[in-house]
Order: structure tokens, then C-alpha cells, then sequence
């Protein structure tokens, strides 16, 4: 028994010094792994809106993209051999992402597909 309890007591009290690092170049607390310097920061914000608006090609890619998850068959399914309270929550999510919201799922994603261009 005591055995048992010196290992455990081994066990909680080990290292936890953090060795290494992310690897990311930071400056000021913000990332700086942007391959392209103009597209850092505020001036990169600029250049992505102009290119959102103003470039036909940015354009054509992201309105394909957001088309094409419109058209999607989006559902929610129980898992194999689910049980009563299984079910219970299926229909409980169902119900929050395709009935009881303001907006319709489609138009919801289009919404969230906005991030693309930012990447976040």
C-alpha cells in the first residue's frame, strides 16, 4: 500500500517546465508568419477588403464557395444504435440549427462563410 502511494505521489509531482517554443515569429505580441509583408497587419486588412470587393476572380472563387455549401444537404443524424435520450438530443440540435433560428440555415452559412477571405 505505501508502494501505491509513493508512486502516486511520484506521479503528481513531476515536471512541468515547458521546454521548446511554438516556432511562430511574434513581434508585439502579434504573429508575423505572413509570407507576403503587405498583406501584415492593418495594411494587409486593406489589401484583402480591396481584393474581396474589387477582384473578379477573389470574387467568383468565394461566391462558388459559398454556393456550393448552400446547396448542401446539411442534417443531423442520431449515432448508430443511439437510445431514447440519444434521440431526444438529436432532435433537440435538429431543432436549434433548422427550426427555431431567426434566419434560414442557408443564409445563417452564408453568414459564417464571411470569415473565409480573413482566415479566421
Amino acid at each position: 500500500m505505501a508502494e501505491k502511494a509513493e508512486r502516486a505521489a511520484k506521479a503528481a509531482s513531476f515536471d512541468v517546465t515547458e521546454y521548446g517554443r511554438t516556432g511562430l515569429r511574434r513581434w508585439g505580441g502579434q504573429v508575423r508568419e505572413e509570407f507576403l509583408q503587405e498583406l501584415q497587419g492593418d495594411r494587409g486588412r486593406k489589401v484583402i477588403r480591396e481584393m474581396v470587393s474589387n477582384d473578379p476572380i477573389v470574387g467568383a472563387i468565394l461566391y462558388a464557395t459559398e454556393q456550393f455549401a448552400r446547396q448542401v444537404s446539411w442534417r443531423v443524424e442520431p449515432p448508430p444504435g443511439a437510445d431514447a435520450e440519444e434521440e431526444k438530443i438529436t432532435e433537440f440540435v435538429r431543432g436549434a440549427l433548422f427550426d427555431d433560428m431567426s434566419t434560414t440555415w442557408p443564409d445563417m452559412l452564408s453568414e459564417r462563410l464571411t470569415m473565409l477571405p480573413w482566415g479566421f
